[in-house]
């Protein structure tokens, strides 16, 4: 059995198709996206029966208080769950 690298046969692999992922990955948002009007039909009551979805509340600091103010309370609640939170929780 040969070892050496010089006397192996340089075999190139075929290189992976990236145009046929992208056209895919993109098909497959549009069909995604395709169904949100049929979602909003099917489900107008349960919609229109709550006030606000939980993403809107907490998108509410940008509106009233500007980017910076999120930004800033979405540090604070990064930082109180990552690195104050298992300093008490340590097992």
């Amino acid at each position: 059995m040969e070892t050496i690298p010089s006397r192996r046969a340089n075999v190139d692999r075929p290189r992976f198709p990236w145009r046929v992922l992208w056209v895919l990955l993109m098909a497959s948002l549009v069909g995604v996206a395709s169904l949100f009007p049929y979602l909003l039909a099917l489900f107008q009551k349960i919609i229109a029966a709550r006030p606000w979805p939980i993403g809107l509340e907490a998108a509410m600091p940008i509106w009233k208080r500007g980017f910076e103010a999120a930004m800033l309370a979405h540090f604070s609640a990064d930082f109180t769950l990552h690195v104050i939170g298992p300093m008490f929780f340590r097992g």
